[in-house]
């Protein structure tokens, strides 16, 4: 396997905005809008030069070989089986030194680390950005029509930006292959005109195109979904392009990777428009998708990518024979033929679960009380938490809170128990909001959390501190119990950002958690770290991002952002203050932003820039971006982070698309190209 550097039109949403402790790093490619794959299953090593990263944010090395889920990978360039250099201490222990052979140690797991989780579903928790936006303009009557901003992005989009991208992916003009990689997949974004279908299409059957381009134009044919029926496509044409998707996913001379993009780009249309009543509720694409399911195929990304898709569908399209295989796979019968690996079912169970049914919460209850069930089907049922506890009863909900904590009995690896927690706070804090304190009341869930996030173990604290935060987000109530819950976080939350612990990581996780929960109280801490210069550089980021979140702007709070992101010594502070600038707004963020855009040195800056840039929504910056990106003196890097820009800018969506695929998804259990469509925003 290999991965393939791409200039994607749509921003990294994983890597670009962290880089904690070397952690998901961001490199060339995550700058380009996706091409940054987060070390999950381990993939291989990019052909071809890399643009290099700085030696304090390259990630660990990846091995090119396949690695068995749950084994630790040798390191590069060591034989497995063999001891790695160094693993003995000089003049000590080892065969020549008189003592017995020390192990090496393990390299630890990134999906571990809360902040992968954090990353790949913040965006579903951080604000709209016309609801940013809309406060820091005043123009008479555009606050009254809540689509005001989407129809201006959607106008500039036809008028300036849609001609532009056409012309930058014609063939005849020469643009090199990685600028018209992007300029699909923001042509995808934010094109109106039926013709682009076409233009698409052809690029993904073109042979002769490069394997980038076909790839990008194969997951740009998804982003054609809109979620305002004002500016989506004829349903006629939709069934049309889902017909030749299926096309090119049954066509053995397109690539595997370009196959799993267009089965992923059905999931993404599936909750629009269908022309006729047999199309209607994604009947057929259900059924087509199914049964490509049963096919052999080499490698995992089309079958894994198959149960995304069907995930993505109606439910009041899937028939009882899909549910009924769906849940045959997760308990681990043979369907289609075979027996599915603990990855695979994990898969089936995140699916299974979005797609509801009446026997869901019975499958859920059984995955988290079954004594020996394999970890990554029980990860899997954790982190699908988020999607399904909203629309459990107040009695499922109990009832699965209580299995879930007997499943955190069971858990011993440090991922488990995280992704545990986090389902322990998407339990609580879907009751609360229902008006219900039974989680509260009639569960342990409350006090494990706050137990947790005052003084859990250092492996798991992070993914602790966000659950409590979970539990308390955007929980409204008078009620004693409620209250004194609510009292009791904020105290626990706000104490510990205050401290001056040794693990910047950990505070940082405080950081994130006081945005998440809301509390306006973290204002003043949080402007102190942002401008403390001596604290770690990540933890100030996390800090001027939760700073632009809480909103209430002022002088103060300005002035330290606008510092921040001017600061020549933090490039990791520059980059999250520039999110952190547009999440507040201001009128003067954008010409700041450009400035930056213009005049900055590293990749991963001019990736946060752009990213910054596209949540600001200030459509001012259109013209610039489209000088900037037309430039073909400048470097390939910037003038497909130009494109990157433009996309994202005028982007009608209020939050991104691609969060249906990211938001509490199985990303332990990803492949190559889920692993790529996770970290494109």
């Amino acid at each position: 396997m290999h991965l393939h550097r791409r200039f994607l039109a749509v921003l990294c949403l994983v890597g670009i905005l962290f880089g904690s402790a070397g952690l998901l790093a961001p490199t060339a490619a995550e700058a380009h809008g996706g091409r940054f794959i987060p070390p999950g299953p381990p993939l291989g090593p990019p052909p071809g030069p890399r643009i290099p990263v700085p030696p304090s944010t390259t990630p660990p090395s990846v091995p090119s070989g396949p690695v068995t889920p749950g084994t630790v990978p040798a390191p590069t360039g060591v034989t497995p089986g063999t001891v790695p250099p160094g693993t003995f201490p000089p003049g000590g222990g080892g065969p020549f030194g008189g003592g017995p052979a020390r192990r090496a140690v393990p390299r630890k797991d990134p999906n571990a680390a809360w902040q992968t989780w954090w990353n790949l579903n913040r965006f579903a928790f951080l604000p709209e950005r016309d609801a940013v936006f809309a406060r820091q303009v005043a123009t008479p009557g555009e606050n009254d029509d809540p689509r005001f901003w989407a129809r201006r992005r959607a106008e500039a989009g036809s008028r300036h930006v849609t001609p532009f991208l056409l012309g930058m992916v014609d063939p005849k003009a020469g643009v090199r292959d990685d600028v018209v990689s992007s300029a699909l997949i923001a042509l995808g974004k934010v094109a109106r005109d039926p013709e682009v279908v076409d233009v698409l299409f052809r690029r993904v059957e073109d042979a002769r195109a490069a394997p980038i381009v076909r790839e990008s134009a194969a997951f740009a044919v998804g982003l054609l979904r809109r979620s305002d029926p004002e500016h989506r496509f004829e349903a006629a044409l939709l069934d049309g392009v889902r017909e030749r998707l299926l096309g090119a996913i049954d066509d053995r001379q397109v690539p595997v990777r370009t196959r799993a993009f267009a089965v992923l780009s059905l999931g993404m249309l599936g909750d629009q428009p269908y022309a006729t009543p047999y199309s209607k509720d994604g009947r057929l694409v259900v059924r087509a998708l199914w049964q490509r399911l049963g096919r052999p195929y080499a490698r995992r990304d089309v079958p894994m990518a198959i149960l995304t898709a069907l995930g993505q569908q109606p439910p009041a399209g899937v028939p009882d024979a899909v549910h009924e295989g769906l849940r045959r796979m997760v308990v681990g019968k043979s369907v289609h033929g075979r027996r599915w690996d603990g990855i695979e079912r994990g898969h089936a169970l995140t699916t299974a679960l979005r797609l509801g049914g009446p026997d869901r919460h019975a499958l859920l209850q059984r995955v988290l009380c079954r004594a020996r069930e394999d970890r990554e089907v029980r990860r899997a049922a954790f982190l699908a938490m988020g999607v399904v506890a909203e629309d459990l009863t107040a009695e499922e909900r109990v009832e699965t809170a209580k299995a879930a904590l007997q499943a955190l009995k069971k858990a011993r690896d440090p991922l488990s128990k995280g992704v545990g927690h986090l389902a322990l706070g998407h339990l609580l804090g879907a009751d609360l909001r229902a008006g219900s304190v039974a989680v509260l009341v009639r569960t342990g869930v409350a006090r494990r959390l706050l137990s947790e996030a005052r003084s859990g173990a250092n492996t798991t604290r992070g993914f602790s501190v966000l659950a409590l935060a979970l539990g308390m987000r955007g929980v409204e109530s008078a009620e004693k119990l409620v209250t004194g819950f609510l009292e009791e976080g904020q105290a626990v939350l706000l104490r510990e950002l205050e401290r001056e612990v040794s693990d910047p990581d950990l505070r940082a996780a405080y950081a994130v958690a006081v945005g998440l929960a809301g509390l306006a109280d973290a204002r003043e801490p949080l402007l102190a770290i942002v401008g403390e210069r001596k604290l770690d550089p990540q933890l100030r980021g996390h800090a001027a991002v939760s700073l632009g979140w809480l909103g209430a702007p002022g002088p103060d709070l300005e002035r330290a952002l606008h510092l921040a992101l001017a600061d020549p010594a933090d490039l990791e502070l520059r980059r999250q203050a520039a999110l952190g600038l547009a999440l507040l707004g201001g009128r003067g963020a954008a010409n700041q932003l450009l400035r930056q855009l213009r005049t900055g040195k590293t990749e991963r800056l001019l990736a946060q820039v752009v990213v910054a840039l596209g949540r600001l929504g200030d459509l001012t910056a259109v013209e610039p971006l489209k000088v900037y990106a037309a430039d073909a003196g400048r470097s390939e890097l910037a003038q497909s982070l130009a494109v990157v820009a433009l996309g994202l800018l005028v982007d009608p969506e209020p939050r991104p698309s691609l969060l249906r695929l990211t938001t509490s998804s199985f990303y332990p259990g990803r492949t190559e190209s889920l692993d790529e469509a996770y970290t494109i925003l």
